[in-house]
């Protein structure tokens, strides 16, 4: 039988990214936090909710599964495209 998990994003703690993480940014940058909705060993799939903040700079990286970003506010640059 399926299932449904139900996620309630204002129940979920806010939490700050690690220390080694932290090492990976260039210094002065303002990083950000997430939420974890569906944890690595919980289900298929994981899900978080990041909050960027403003003059975040991500690194380039990669990961070994696929990644889907849906912007809810503000703007977000890949290269050149926005």
């Amino acid at each position: 039988m399926d299932q449904i998990a139900l996620i309630r994003d204002a129940e979920q703690p806010w939490q700050e990214v690690p220390d080694f993480w932290k090492a990976k940014q260039k210094e002065g940058d303002p990083g950000l936090r997430f939420k974890v909705l569906i944890g690595q060993g919980q289900g298929p799939v994981n899900m978080q909710r990041t909050q960027y903040y403003p003059g975040h700079h991500e690194a380039p990286h990669s990961h070994p599964e696929d990644e889907i970003l849906y912007i809810l506010e503000g703007k977000i640059h890949f290269g050149r495209d926005e």
